[in-house]
């Protein structure tokens, strides 16, 4: 899928389901992330102990590591689980990036 038609299918996704609660901090970073050519590989909301808890999980590493003062950046590097995710405890929303 082209980049720009992934970013307008994201667009769709967000007016219509949770994500349109995404923090602004990170949707940055996954708006980021899709320009670069990273792709999401799944959405899921629950987990963890938290039904409300929004993941997005993208295909590969992030490109770059961001420092924002509402997000707490995490390296996993559980196999099991993910590599790094973005975490905004306040709203419950995470971007994480698989191997």
């Amino acid at each position: 899928m082209k980049k720009q038609q992934q970013i307008k299918e994201l667009n769709k996704i967000i007016k219509n389901n949770k994500l349109s609660k995404l923090n602004n901090e990170l949707e940055k970073i996954l708006y980021s992330e899709l320009k670069e050519g990273n792709k999401i590989r799944e959405i899921s909301v629950g987990g963890f102990g938290d039904e409300e808890h929004l993941f997005i999980f993208l295909d590969k590493p992030f490109t770059s590591k961001i420092e924002i003062s509402n997000v707490k950046y995490k390296e996993i590097n559980d196999p099991h689980y993910w590599k790094e995710e973005y975490t905004d405890l306040k709203n419950k929303h995470t971007v994480a990036c698989y191997f």
